[in-house]
């Protein structure tokens, strides 16, 4: 039987991989990782067999996620939010048969490890040549680095357990911190050249490196324009920061996204303008 579910698991993770660029595969997919690598086991196991199933989970969703993974903090957030979802599940299950206190530090540990796997891989996204290959190491091992933290929290008192999982749940929200401070501190070092050159407002940067106030920012216009204005803007960032490390060929691509994003952007704010101009227009009559 168990090996049943491992097979059956497998062919759901081979089929829902190719679909992970849509969220909604995303949840399936953990699922399926984690099946195939610890199939019907109901224990925690040891910390060297925990420690080699995060590891198989990670380096599969280091295979499949990779190609789209988001350089941009929040969408990686939401992301990796959803991700997680199908582990967490698994483990829920595989987890049942020791004690509440003992299972949630094992799954807040887990969470954990989800977290900082997607917070390293939307880093790794962003860069290039030795930083990315970084990335995704920090990414792959991350998960299975918190595996024998998580299988002593079996072992603690239960006080002390419920301690582990607030301690690391808190650190898996914390976390993300970094992240958002390098995306604006990118997003303002690039834009501002953007500036210079007259191709973007400096008030927009100011509002762009606030992810609250360019969530909510109407001059913007409807839903959908503040949508693809923000994006192509943080893309367009991490375009001209990989293009300044790269070189021949893979700069001048590079270049031809800096254009895609530049004309996205000037689109949204000729239509900025457009309405500003009628607004007026009407003012005077």
């Amino acid at each position: 039987m168990d090996l049943a579910v491992r097979v059956i698991a497998l062919v759901v993770l081979v089929g829902s991989g190719p679909r992970t660029a849509n969220k909604l595969a995303l949840p399936l997919f953990g699922l399926a990782a984690a099946a195939a690598a610890g199939g019907l086991g109901q224990d925690g196991g040891s910390a060297l067999t925990l420690a080699l199933e995060l590891l198989f989970l990670s380096a599969v969703s280091w295979g499949f996620l990779k190609p789209h993974w988001s350089p941009i903090a929040l969408e990686a957030l939401v992301s990796t939010l959803v991700f997680s979802i199908g582990p967490t599940l698994y483990f829920l299950f595989r987890l049942q048969g020791i004690p509440w206190p003992e299972r949630s530090a094992t799954l807040g540990s887990l969470i954990l490890g989800l977290f900082l796997f997607g917070i390293h891989a939307s880093w790794a996204a962003s860069e290039e040549g030795w930083r990315r290959v970084t990335g995704w190491m920090l990414a792959v091992a991350s998960p299975p680095s918190v595996a024998a933290a998580a299988v002593t929290a079996l072992d603690l008192p239960s006080t002390r357990a419920l301690i582990v999982t607030a301690v690391a749940v808190s650190l898996a929200l914390l976390a993300w911190a970094p992240l958002f401070y390098l995306e604006t501190r990118r997003l303002q070092r690039e834009l501002t050249e953007e500036a210079r050159l007259g191709l973007l407002p400096e008030e927009d940067i100011r509002i762009l490196a606030s992810p609250l106030r360019r969530s909510r920012e109407k001059m913007y216009g409807r839903p959908d324009e503040r949508r693809e204005f923000v994006r192509s803007a943080l893309m367009l960032a991490v375009a001209r920061q990989q293009q300044r490390r790269r070189q021949g060929e893979k700069a001048r691509l590079r270049q031809l996204e800096i254009l895609t994003f530049r004309t996205r952007i000037r689109r949204v704010l000729e239509a900025r303008q457009a309405r500003l101009s009628g607004l007026g227009d009407e003012g005077v009559e």
